[in-house]
């Protein structure tokens, strides 16, 4: 006889005297005990499965804020949220500066106009300057006029027109 053909047997042995004890109970017994069965599983339910994920939850959402903080902190710079909505009030070139010191990137700004100004700065690949280009011209809403893109052989040189109307 197998593990298995042993486990059904005593299942079905533990299925058989439970069912005989529950036979044997007269209807009102047979409700208070379900009644009884389902408050001990809804107890453990919530003791063993709620109660532990709620108290991760809100220790969670007390942390997430300071650990923004923190984050911004070690950035040194505003949220990128609040960035993007003064951007629109700011000058063009501060609104540059605000967003470059944001994702920690050094580059010479100088302004061409009121209007247009041209950022120069050495990223490590293309892909990054391209990243940099298109968040430069979605953050301070401004439109690229002209882009070069020079490959040297560690970095890559970025020259960008922004023009805003």
């Amino acid at each position: 006889m197998s593990a298995y053909t042993k486990y059904l047997a005593q299942a079905h042995s533990y299925w058989a005297r439970w069912r005989v004890y529950w036979l044997a109970r007269n209807p009102r017994e047979r409700k208070m005990l379900l009644i009884w069965a389902v408050l001990v599983i809804s107890g453990l339910l919530y003791f063993a499965v709620y109660a532990p994920l709620n108290a991760q939850i809100n220790r969670l959402q007390m942390q997430i804020p300071q650990l923004e903080n923190q984050l911004m902190a070690m950035r040194g710079s505003k949220p990128m949220v609040v960035a993007s909505r003064t951007a629109s009030t700011q000058d063009l070139r501060s609104a540059t500066f605000a967003e470059l010191s944001s994702k920690g990137i050094s580059a010479d700004v100088r302004s061409i106009s009121n209007q247009q100004l041209e950022v120069r700065s050495n990223l490590p690949s293309i892909a990054e300057a391209l990243q940099l280009a298109n968040a430069l011209r979605h953050s301070v809403q401004a439109k690229i006029t002209a882009i070069q893109i020079t490959p040297d052989a560690a970095s890559v040189s970025l020259v960008l027109v922004l023009e805003r109307q």
